[in-house]
């Protein structure tokens, strides 16, 4: 959810922007080990520069990848006696629609007239 001001901050929105960005490591977890009887042994989850850097809308966000980053640190010692391995990149830009919703269409065009297309990852399966 975009964030334009304080009206904006509501539980709704925070909670869901966690469901989406910080719940699925720990709830895939918990599906994988059931579903193959253990969990991975490298598990790589996918932050951004929200938690140490400020930018305008990107509050919830920012907020949830600082509780992704925190849950992966706590999930990488309590699986370590699995042999699992946690961990957190942090990638950059990468054209999703989160992306175009937080910093508009405007800012991809400008960053790419000094970038080109090397400056954004590209979200694949």
């Amino acid at each position: 959810m975009l964030v334009n001001g304080l009206d904006d901050y509501a539980w709704r929105g925070l909670s869901k922007t966690l469901q989406y960005t910080s719940w699925p490591l720990p709830a895939y977890l918990r599906a994988m080990r059931q579903r193959f009887g253990r969990y991975p042994k490298h598990v790589v989850a996918l932050s951004s520069s929200g938690p140490s850097a400020f930018s305008p809308g990107y509050d919830f966000v920012g907020i949830s990848k600082a509780v992704l980053e925190t849950l992966a640190r706590h999930l990488n010692r309590m699986l370590a006696k699995d042999d699992v391995r946690v961990n957190v990149v942090r990638a950059g830009l990468v054209t999703t629609d989160s992306l175009k919703d937080a910093f508009g269409e405007e800012f991809l065009d400008f960053a790419r007239r000094f970038t080109g297309e090397q400056q954004f990852g590209v979200p694949a399966m």
